[in-house]
């Protein structure tokens, strides 16, 4: 006898329903999940937002809430709120190459170039790892930097609408490049005067008597400053491959 056809499961709905169960879990107990979260979450899906994508992205984002405001801290209740950062998210995976299909698996998807979400997540470990004063203040400056690049604007928390976010946000490589200025600038301000005249003559012996034109010359500057802020405080820099020693450090 024939088994009657078995019925087809909603992609769109099944998707929702991960994202919704991951929501609930991590925002614990008391949590509604409105309809609104439930028509946000499926546009994510229409739009090709991988599974693990948004589940990463929304486990990050609770854990730098609580690196910002303490464990106990009440957490946005909309699923509108997390959206800059799923966005961002899915342009890293554009800027690398290598996106997914929105139904792709957790357990499946291959990992690609790190996200704003996951360079934010690393920043208390950076942290914890590394006894200097000044790259502690510096870390944090770069972690504003990058949190701030997946906030929703304050009036729009509450009622964001997609397109809009889109065409406000910048993008990734921007934000890495813009956070690694933070990190260095406030680094280069906290060092004492015996160790900003180390470094000017780390320097300066590496770049006399290179032919290198104005820019060319301030931009191998920039390099051998990171690479001695690695060498003697430690510090990783940012990139959408993820944080690093600078390289000669």
């Amino acid at each position: 006898m024939d088994q009657p056809p078995q019925p087809t499961q909603d992609p769109c709905a099944t998707w929702v329903s991960a994202v919704e169960e991951c929501f609930v879990a991590i925002r614990g107990r008391g949590v509604v999940w409105a309809p609104a979260d439930s028509e946000r979450a499926a546009r994510w899906f229409r739009a090709g937002v991988p599974l693990g994508v948004a589940v990463r992205v929304l486990q990050a984002r609770v854990r730098a809430w609580q690196f910002r405001h303490g464990v106990d801290a009440r957490l946005p209740m909309s699923l509108a709120w997390y959206e800059p950062a799923i966005l961002q998210a899915c342009r890293a995976v554009v800027v690398s190459g290598a996106g997914g299909p929105a139904q792709q698996d957790v357990a499946t998807e291959p990992k690609v170039a790190s996200r704003l979400a996951e360079l934010l997540d690393a920043v208390p470990g950076l942290i914890a790892g590394n006894s200097s004063l000044i790259a502690h203040y510096a870390y944090r400056k770069a972690f504003e930097a990058l949190d701030g690049a997946q906030r929703p604007a304050e009036a729009s928390q509450h009622d964001c609408d997609a397109e809009q976010l889109e065409a406000q946000m910048e993008d990734p490589v921007d934000v890495v490049a813009r956070c690694r200025a933070h990190l260095r600038k406030t680094a280069l301000r906290g060092l004492d005067d015996e160790q900003a005249a180390q470094l000017g003559h780390y320097v300066d012996a590496r770049v006399a008597g290179l032919a290198l034109g104005k820019k060319a010359k301030e931009l191998r500057k920039v390099a051998l400053t990171e690479q001695w802020l690695s060498l003697h405080l430690g510090l990783q820099w940012p990139s959408l491959d993820g944080w690093f020693a600078a390289d000669g450090a």
